[in-house]
């Protein structure tokens, strides 16, 4: 059956999540949820941005890595879901200007919490004249602690009948929350007459529940699907009673994801994006992208054109999206970490192998260098008692010639050997000031390396 959410629901434009940071990625989807004018948009991403990036330099000045100090600052302003309402709710520009100064104020009074603790610089401050300087003036009282889940104080009816009606469940609500409670006319759609106000269910004692407890019980007589519950969705007005799944579709906001950063783990091979993206479907509300077979459709939605991820879900699913995301992003960021430390661990050894080396071969060359002038010597040696062997076979007569000659072809024999020691000798001390060279220039590139990688020390 057609929902008729399908063509009274205003379509919105898609935004594709930016690729620069996991702040703007954030502030993206923020203002996708936001459903304001676009300069109201525009003004509350810009100031929120401040005050996040602001917030993380603060942090990363306690000792958090970059991508720790962003999950931090952006858990602390909460759920992004939950945050878009919140400023949706605050339909008048000064309850919205109220609203982004609550936030800020939030952010300003964990800001001091570190400072106080770690004495950093004070963050910049707030542009002169803007929501949150003004609400920082007026506004001198910490941020109030949340609220304690909204509990039942009686059961599902008030006397001794045996049955209870889907109206009397609305108004033990209404009383227990003091809020009007609606079932929304598509939910009863989807529902068919099960959700007639006038419906049988059984009285349970809700006494002491919360209302999530209360909804989980009575669910099933409310005709609650396997892997679905009935929820109370809160809105400007009243509360909307309906199932998860109605609110999941009725909901559903289109976001693109730019997921190339996240293809390529720094410690593992490269990932499919469909293998990507199976994956973030198994992780986060499996039932709700897989339906129930012939009983309902799924009630969110993913797509994936190369490096895009595109899909279509209710703001809590986006949220959890973000929250994945980032988690993965400061896993990423701490195996870079992690192989940036071993390659700084490996160029440190190798230099200092490489250092060594070098000395042994110096101690080599001047070895060498000694034996070649040993070798020279006798071979000059040789030399000189050739040419006097030379000169006195001149003089020489009958059997003194013979041994002469004798004499020289053994002199010759040295100068020949000495020779051969003198090339053997040159080329090794070649080869070991070649490998000098090498070793050095070596060197000095790892000290390269080691010098522009971040985080390092002489």
């Amino acid at each position: 059956m057609t929902d008729i959410h399908e063509h009274t629901r205003p379509k919105l434009d898609p935004i594709a999540s930016s690729a620069r940071d996991p702040i703007d990625r954030w502030l993206d989807v923020l203002v996708r949820l936001l459903r304001v004018p676009k300069a109201d948009a525009q003004r509350i991403r810009d100031e929120l941005e401040d005050h996040l990036r602001a917030r993380a330099d603060d942090l990363m000045l306690t000792g958090q890595s970059e991508p720790e100090a962003v999950r931090l600052a952006v858990a602390e302003l909460g759920e992004t879901a939950e945050l878009a309402r919140q400023f949706q709710t605050a339909a008048k520009p000064h309850r919205r200007r109220t609203m982004l100064a609550a936030s800020a104020i939030v952010s300003a009074g964990l800001i001091t919490s570190a400072v106080l603790l770690t004495q950093p610089a004070a963050p910049p401050p707030l542009p002169s004249g803007s929501a949150a300087s003004q609400a920082a003036a007026a506004i001198q009282t910490p941020p109030e602690v949340p609220a304690e889940p909204v509990i039942f104080a009686r059961g599902l009816v008030a006397n001794d009948r045996d049955a209870a009606t889907l109206g009397d469940l609305i108004t033990l609500l209404e009383e227990t929350t003091g809020q009007r409670v609606i079932v929304p006319y598509a939910g009863i759609a989807s529902q068919g007459s099960r959700l007639d106000p006038r419906m049988t269910i059984r009285p349970f004692d809700f006494t002491g529940l919360t209302v999530e407890q209360g909804l989980d019980l009575v669910g099933t007589d409310l005709g609650a699907r396997p892997g679905d519950t009935f929820v109370l969705n809160t809105t400007e007005t009243a509360l909307e009673l309906a199932p998860q799944s109605f609110f999941d579709r009725r909901d559903a906001v289109l976001i693109e994801y730019d997921i190339r950063d996240l293809l390529y783990p720094p410690a593992g091979s490269y990932i499919e994006p469909t293998h990507f993206a199976d994956t973030i479907v198994s992780l986060i509300e499996l039932n709700a992208w897989t339906g129930i077979p012939q009983i309902a459709g799924p009630r969110a939605r993913m797509g994936v054109l190369s490096t895009t991820m595109i899909v279509s879900a209710h703001p809590r699913i986006h949220a959890q999206i973000e929250d994945l995301f980032a988690r993965i992003e400061a896993r990423y960021e701490q195996q870079r970490a992690d192989k940036q430390a071993k390659k700084r661990q490996e160029l440190a050894a190798s230099i200092k192998y490489r250092r060594s080396e070098v000395e042994n071969f110096r101690r080599g060359v001047t070895r060498f260098e000694a034996d070649l002038d040993l070798v020279r010597a006798e071979r000059d040696k040789a030399r000189a008692r050739l040419f006097r062997l030379s000169h006195e076979q001149l003089s020489a007569t009958g059997d003194q010639v013979v041994d002469l000659m004798v004499e020289q072809a053994r002199v010759q024999d040295e100068i020949d050997v000495t020779g051969e020691r003198l090339a053997d000798l040159t080329s090794r001390l070649a080869r070991l000031r070649d490998s000098i060279g090498q070793y050095e220039s070596t060197i000095a590139v790892n000290e390269a390396e080691l010098a522009a990688m971040p985080g390092a020390t002489d």
